[in-house]
C-alpha cells in the first residue's frame, strides 16, 4: 500500500503537525492499528520515540524487521515500543503517557459499532496528553455511494438500518481480497460529536478527494487536540 495515495497524503499531514525534533527530551507518539510501522518508523527517524498498538502479532513482528532494517538495531533502546491489543481495551496503557496520537488508514472505522468506537476514543483521550496533536483518518457515508451499484446499496441499507440490522454507515465488502471486510463510514456531524464527546476539539478537516471526481469528498485526515 505504500503507492496508495491516502498513504503520501497522510504523512504530509503527519509530518506538517509532527514536524522533525531533536534533544534529549524526545515527545513519544502513539499509533492506534500501526501495522508494520510505516508512519511511526519515519516519525522515529525524525526524533520522536513511539508506541506502536495492533492486534496482529504478525504485524508487530513486521514492524520490529522493518525497524531493524532502518536502525540496524533492534528496537530494545526505548524509540519503539510495540503493544499487541484490542483497541477498545487499552486500560493496560497509562494515562498521559504520550505526548502525541494518530490512527489512520480508516482504523476507527474498522471498529464496529459506535460504543466501541466511543470506547476506543475515550481511551485516546486519556493516553494522550492535554494539547497533544491527534492525527485521525475516517470515510465518509458519501463515498459508499460512489462504488458500483452505491444508491441500490443505500436503499437496502437503510431498510437494514430501519429494521436495527446495523447502524448507519456499516458496510461489508470485499477489499483488497479481503472478503465481507467491515468498514464504517461517517457523516461529518457525527464524526465531530464523536470526537468531542471524548474531549478532542477538531482543528483541521483535509479532504481526501475522489481519484476520478476531485470535487467529491471520500474522507478526511483530521488534526485534533
Amino acid at each position: 500500500m505504500l503507492d496508495d495515495p491516502l498513504t503520501r497524503f497522510d504523512w504530509k499531514i503527519v509530518s506538517h503537525c509532527l514536524p522533525p525534533v531533536s534533544g534529549p527530551d524526545r515527545p513519544r507518539v502513539v499509533e492506534f492499528g500501526c501495522g508494520t510501522g510505516r508512519t511511526l518508523i519515519p516519525l522515529i527517524e525524525n526524533g520522536y520515540r513511539a508506541i506502536g498498538v495492533d492486534l496482529s502479532v504478525p504485524m508487530l513482528e513486521q514492524m520490529g524487521r522493518n525497524f531493524f532494517e532502518k536502525f540496524r538495531q533492534p528496537p530494545n533502546d526505548g524509540r519503539l515500543i510495540s503493544v499487541q491489543a484490542n483497541l477498545v481495551e487499552l486500560e493496560g496503557m497509562a494515562d498521559d503517557c504520550c505526548d502525541h496520537g494518530v490512527c489512520l488508514f480508516s482504523t476507527l472505522g474498522m471498529i464496529r459499532g459506535s460504543h466501541h468506537r466511543r470506547t476506543f476514543l475515550n481511551h485516546a483521550r486519556r493516553v494522550i496528553k492535554n494539547g497533544g496533536v491527534f492525527v485521525l483518518h475516517a470515510h465518509h457515508l458519501r463515498q459508499q455511494l460512489l462504488h458500483p451499484g452505491g444508491w441500490r446499496w443505500f436503499g437496502r441499507h437503510l431498510w437494514d438500518v430501519a429494521r436495527g440490522r446495523c447502524e448507519l454507515g456499516d458496510r461489508f465488502s470485499t477489499y483488497r481480497n479481503i472478503a465481507e471486510m467491515y468498514i464504517h463510514s461517517f457523516r461529518k456531524r457525527e464524526l465531530e460529536t464523536l470526537l468531542r464527546s471524548a474531549g478532542f476539539n477538531v482543528e483541521a478537516w483535509h479532504r481526501v478527494e475522489d481519484s476520478q471526481n476531485k470535487r467529491a469528498t471520500v474522507g478526511w485526515v483530521l488534526v485534533c487536540r
